[in-house]
């Protein structure tokens, strides 16, 4: 849950499930395009050690948890369905939710 400032008050607010949806959407989305850049690119890493493997494992993790973190925090504070942010999210990474 979240708080927002309302006339000099804290109001706690609900995350709105539509926008939770999306993200978890947005966030599979992301998950299984770096998964499939990575096993592409496989046949060119074939002399990589375990230990470079799990680098490359991580840095992509931390480069798709750095590009998401922003829209993901402004897609959750969000409100209702048809919010701007929130339809353009859809429109702009194909998601239907």
């Amino acid at each position: 849950m979240t708080t927002s400032r309302h006339a000099g008050r804290s109001v706690a607010r609900r995350p709105d499930p539509n926008a939770a949806s999306l993200v978890a959407a947005l966030r599979s989305r992301a998950e299984d395009i770096r998964l499939a850049e990575l096993a592409r690119a496989e046949g060119c890493w074939e002399r990589m050690c375990p230990d470079d493997r799990r680098r490359l494992e991580a840095l992509t993790l931390s480069l798709v948890g750095a590009l998401l973190d922003q829209p993901t925090a402004l897609l959750q504070s969000a409100e209702g369905e048809h919010t701007p942010h929130l339809e353009s999210a859809r429109y702009l990474f194909g998601l239907e939710t």
